[in-house]
């Protein structure tokens, strides 16, 4: 997953994508599991978004 290659950590995701770090932890979380939840078509474009917006910044290789 993204978070990982780009050693981004679930705060900083929930930052990211305007959401709290629980709503992350639920998208991560095995399909399968009662706790899942899906990311929507305009989540996904928000936190791309946001996220090319802070990988360009260099933000991921400064550690925050």
């Amino acid at each position: 997953m993204l978070l990982n290659r780009y050693g981004i950590t679930v705060r900083v995701a929930a930052e990211l994508a305007g959401v709290d770090e629980d709503r992350i932890r639920r998208w991560r979380t095995h399909p399968r599991s009662r706790r899942y939840v899906a990311m929507s078509a305009a989540e996904y474009d928000a936190f791309e978004a946001q996220l090319e917006g802070y990988l360009e910044r260099g933000d991921a290789a400064s550690g925050g």
